[in-house]
């Protein structure tokens, strides 16, 4: 301590047992006028201080580079904080979102019941989680996943509310697909065999009860074998297409034009 200066140093230090811990080293003289004459050592352990800083500095970094977008509002239901993954998923910044109220992503898809019905759970449950469609910053709805909680204090008062989201259209996009393509025929998109049977079943049930008829017409081109032969396939599939368009145009929108197969149309 050089000049009667004040010593102050965050160190690791040595317990008797061998065991490490982070302290602060406090040292001064008894006399700044006299800084050879003795001198006070104060040894803080920072060990607790110390986890807490690294707990905070883990939970930032956690909720920062979270994949799911996260809100934290308070008691108000007023934006405090969002993260990064917010951002990427709504458009909007934070200096945007702060100091304002989360109906700004409302989409307008969920009426009034739903919101009342959602906060009514919220409250008795703790936690709310379910599909929602919200609205980016560049007006496009999209479906996500998300999750509210409560947080409390010791008195049991509500002092904030954190939501976690992911953005589901692309989850979306990939079930109606998957779900197109279990149903219908990848080639001209008509029904395929699942779905006009299940429709036969549905209109002949119906037809039962209401006492009408039902027709079903069984269409199979003739010489389609020789188009596929004679010109190849690529060809053959462009003539049902164009098949599939024109019988399409000859049915009404009730009624089910379907591919089984082949050459096949019913």
């Amino acid at each position: 301590m050089d000049r009667g200066e004040i010593y102050l140093e965050e160190i690791q230090l040595k317990r008797k047992d061998g065991s490490i811990f982070w302290g602060y080293l406090h040292g001064r003289a008894l006399d700044l006028s006299q800084p050879n004459n003795g001198s006070v050592w104060i040894y803080t352990d920072q060990t607790r201080q110390k986890q807490a800083q690294e707990h905070l500095q883990l939970t930032a970094s956690v909720f920062e580079n979270a994949a799911e977008g996260i809100m934290i509002t308070d008691a108000d239901n007023i934006i405090l904080a969002i993260n990064r993954a917010f951002t990427e998923i709504t458009g909007y910044a934070a200096e945007e979102v702060v100091g304002k109220k989360p109906d700004l992503l409302n989409s307008g898809r969920q009426d009034a019941a739903f919101y009342q019905q959602m906060w009514q759970m919220l409250h008795q449950e703790g936690q709310w989680r379910g599909e929602i469609w919200n609205r980016r910053k560049n007006g496009e709805v999209y479906p996500e996943l998300l999750s509210i909680s409560l947080v409390k204090d010791a008195s049991s008062r509500i002092t904030h509310y954190v939501a976690v989201f992911s953005d589901i259209a692309e989850k979306k996009r990939s079930e109606s697909q998957l779900s197109f393509l279990a149903h219908h025929d990848p080639l001209t998109e008509l029904p395929n065999r699942v779905l006009f049977t299940d429709r036969l079943d549905h209109d002949i049930h119906r037809a039962v009860r209401d006492n009408t008829q039902l027709a079903v017409l069984f269409i199979d081109l003739d010489h389609f074998k020789s188009v596929n032969d004679t010109l190849g396939h690529p060809l053959g599939d462009e003539l049902l297409q164009i098949i599939a368009r024109q019988l399409e145009q000859t049915v009404r929108a009730s009624d089910t034009l379907a591919r089984l197969g082949g050459d096949e149309f019913i």
